[in-house]
């Protein structure tokens, strides 16, 4: 849900939803809300963590997977592509909680659903306690969707392109989707889980290569902070461009990017890609405002994250010949992409910025596209 006032954009969570989580499944929550050091490392969190967890960040996940997939699916070759399907399934790596797989399925029922789809889920997560508040919400809103979980302990990169291999067999997935995954693995005590899940990036891009259907789409998400605070090249934007970015040219690679635009148009001529800062920012509110002033919390919070969304070239081809290619693209706040070369605003061409288009929305760039 979104309300717009004045210029700003209110992302909230549906009412039923919200209401369901705090006056059900956080009625008799005590503890502290999670700080984002806190998350560092999910895995070990018990009951009372958890629903900590699920209180602040589960609604962050949620707005924005829903917000990304309601502009995908406003896009009106990607609407047609996923009502051509009669089912659609689902991979969710490092789901956690389910708020990026609630956001999906509640953008789905928006825009695709009808009573005649088949709606599978397989959803991997370390987490068993996060894994059973996913289940209870999916049951209670989407009692139709068939979910398969799948409780994964990860021990390095090579151990997760293995253990990845015999969930997913010879499956084939309409939707890949990856949020706030891999960055647990590189910032918990680094640098040693760095080390130990080098390139984690390149593998999770691999796996989409492999097992993403010819026509379905693999959004790849994550935070913006840095592993290291003395090394400005290791936040995670860049990082994933460092490790993505050099197998899109590799012939055994089907997979193109789609989102953001800037690198869907420009890479064979970016050669900064590695320190490229891209960033989205939104805002939640929560219709529950005492329940976090009891706890000394704004019930506004405000979070960072990036994303790219890839296609296998066929379906990428089609969508993308729908946009008209720009010279700029802004990337985050202050950084814009001007003919694939990393540019501040100062430094863009006198006469350009009228020009400027967003490089990850799709509505944004042609109107008549749109459904």
């Amino acid at each position: 849900m979104e309300n717009i006032i004045g210029h700003e954009v209110r992302y909230s969570l549906p009412e039923k939803l919200e209401d369901f989580i705090f006056n059900d499944l956080l009625k008799d929550f005590q503890g502290k809300l999670p700080d984002y050091k806190d998350v560092r490392d999910t895995l070990k969190e018990d009951e009372t963590e958890v629903k900590g967890y699920l209180a602040k960040y589960f609604p962050r996940s949620f707005v924005e997977a829903k917000e990304i997939c309601k502009d995908l699916f406003n896009a009106k070759i990607i609407n047609e592509t996923f009502k051509d399907k009669k089912d659609i399934n689902i991979l969710d790596i490092g789901s956690g909680s389910g708020g990026n797989l609630m956001g999906l399925l509640y953008c789905l029922k928006d825009k695709i659903f009808d009573n005649k789809k088949n709606v599978w889920i397989v959803s991997i997560d370390g987490n068993k306690l996060a894994l059973k508040y996913q289940e209870r919400m999916i049951k209670e809103f989407f009692p139709y969707v068939l979910l398969r979980q799948e409780k994964r302990i990860f021990k390095g990169s090579e151990d997760f392109r293995d253990e990845m291999n015999k969930i997913v067999s010879s499956n084939r997935f309409d939707v890949i989707m990856c949020f706030q995954f891999v960055n647990e693995f590189y910032r918990k005590d680094f640098p040693s889980p760095y080390l130990n899940f080098p390139s984690l990036y390149f593998y999770v891009t691999k796996l989409a290569d492999k097992y993403l259907e010819k026509d379905g789409l693999f959004i790849l998400s994550d935070v913006t902070e840095k592993i290291d605070e003395n090394d400005d090249k290791s936040f995670i934007p860049k990082l994933m461009n460092y490790e993505i970015f050099p197998i899109m040219g590799q012939p055994e690679m089907d997979l193109k990017c789609v989102i953001p635009f800037s690198c869907a148009f420009w890479y064979e001529k970016c050669s900064d890609y590695d320190n490229c800062f891209q960033q989205k920012i939104f805002n939640v509110y929560y219709k529950n405002e005492g329940w976090f002033r009891d706890r000394g919390e704004e019930a506004k919070k405000m979070f960072k994250f990036v994303y790219k969304i890839f296609a296998h070239k066929n379906l990428a081809g089609k969508i993308l010949s729908q946009f008209e290619k720009k010279d700029i693209y802004k990337v985050s706040k202050r950084n814009f992409c001007y003919k694939g070369g990393r540019k501040s605003e100062r430094d863009i061409p006198s006469g350009k910025q009228q020009n400027i288009a967003d490089a990850f929305t799709l509505s944004s760039l042609n109107e008549q596209n749109e459904i």
